[in-house]
């Protein structure tokens, strides 16, 4: 199905955005694989913090002091030390 005749056929504006952003093909296939359910998107920016959070956790473990870590991630040492927190609880739950 090429991007005119999806377009046409649906009265989704969110799918008419899709298929501007991705193409025809790819809005298929997301609508053969998710349609009719619902599915949140995190921000980037969302993804990339709780990524740089697990790297700090990891930095944490393998020895790095809060000080260091304060200065490799440019944070305060109170914002290490309460994602160091976090980080560890989640780890904990998982393991549970």
């Amino acid at each position: 199905m090429n991007r005119v005749d999806m377009v046409l056929e649906s009265e989704h504006e969110t799918i008419i955005e899709l298929v501007d952003l991705i193409g025809a093909e790819h809005t298929r296939k997301l609508v053969d694989t998710f349609g009719g359910s619902q599915m949140y998107i995190p921000q980037l920016k969302n993804i990339a913090g709780e990524y740089r959070n697990q790297n700090i956790y990891d930095d944490f473990l393998s020895g790095m002091s809060y000080s260091e870590l304060r200065h490799k991630y440019k944070l305060s040492e109170k914002t290490i030390r309460a994602i160091v927190n976090v980080e560890r609880e989640k780890r904990k739950a998982v393991r549970k």
